[in-house]
C-alpha cells in the first residue's frame, strides 16, 4: 500500500514503521510535485506491505493512494477517497476508506 507525504520531505522519524509491515519501497522527488493518485502536491512516498491503520496514516500525515477502500459495503468502483467526494450514502465514510482522515471526511460530509 503506498502512502504520499504531502506535508514534509520523507526522513528518518516522518513515517511509521509498525512491527509485522515492512517498508517495500521510498522515493523522495526532488520537489513537491502534483500526484494524480492523492489529487495533490506531495514530496514522495513510502510503500508498505499492507495497509496503516487510518491512526498511524493520520499521525504521520500520510495520504494513501486511494486504493484502500474495505469492508463488505465498501466503495463502488472508481471512488478514490474524500477528495474525490464522499458518496452520499455512507454517514461515516472514514470507517470505509483508508485514504481518508476522520477530520477530511467529516468536513465532507458536513457539505
Amino acid at each position: 500500500m503506498r502512502y504520499y507525504s504531502t506535508q514534509r520531505p520523507l526522513a528518518p522519524g516522518t513515517f511509521p514503521k509498525p512491527n509485522g509491515n515492512a517498508v517495500k519501497e521510498i522515493h523522495i522527488f526532488s520537489s513537491k510535485t502534483y500526484c494524480d493518485a492523492i489529487g495533490r502536491e506531495a514530496w514522495g512516498y513510502i510503500e508498505y506491505e499492507q495497509p496503516l491503520t487510518p491512526e498511524s496514516a493520520e499521525s504521520y500525515e500520510l495520504t494513501a493512494d486511494g486504493a484502500g477502500c474495505t469492508g463488505a459495503d465498501a466503495a463502488p468502483p472508481g471512488w478514490r477517497s474524500c477528495r474525490g467526494g464522499c458518496p452520499a450514502n455512507y454517514a461515516k465514510p472514514w470507517e470505509h476508506c483508508e485514504s481518508c482522515t476522520w477530520r477530511e471526511a467529516q468536513d465532507e460530509t458536513a457539505r
